[in-house]
């Protein structure tokens, strides 16, 4: 959908974050200048957009195929996987959108969006724990597409001095 403001037409999202993060670029001045209208940021604020849409149809598509009684195979990793790694990407471009203001929480009266964007960013410092990597979800879709041996068999087959030529005595 679109909303009209002025003489421009703006996108929204059913994603209400990026909405959110949409019409804060819409409304804040940075400088002299509103920060839609920064060639830079209007390039991330359309990727998360984009992002946003691709998520849902991914949903969609699983909504559909378990409705439908088809094999969901691989298709909840890919989703939970893509989930993972925009949510990621997300957070750096609220941080880059809204700066310092993003880590506003809602016991400051400057927070925006009544600081679910500080929410969001502690929940991205959680995902990137590196204990919590989406190899789980990337070895189950290979898995499942039979692309060989998963991320797991590659490091148990590391010999133990790290693959390094040992030295002729």
């Amino acid at each position: 959908t679109l909303s009209k403001t002025s003489d421009y037409t703006y996108p929204t999202s059913h994603d209400q974050n990026v909405s959110d993060l949409l019409q804060y670029a819409r409304e804040t001045i940075r400088g002299d200048s509103i920060l839609s209208k920064e060639p830079f940021l209007q390039q991330i604020l359309v990727e998360a957009y984009i992002t946003s849409q691709i998520t849902r149809l991914f949903r969609t598509r699983n909504a559909w195929m378990a409705e439908t009684g088809q094999d969901l195979t691989y298709h909840m990793p890919q989703t939970a996987l893509w989930q993972r790694q925009s949510d990621l990407r997300f957070s750096e471009i609220i941080r880059d959108v809204m700066g310092i203001y993003a880590f506003l929480d809602t016991a400051d009266s400057r927070s925006p969006v009544e600081g679910r964007f500080e929410r969001l960013q502690r929940h991205s410092v959680a995902q990137q724990n590196p204990i919590a990597s989406p190899d789980g979800q990337a070895d189950a879709i290979a898995d499942q597409l039979n692309l060989g041996i998963s991320y797991k068999n590659q490091i148990q087959r590391i010999p133990s001095n790290g693959g390094l030529p040992t030295s002729a005595t």
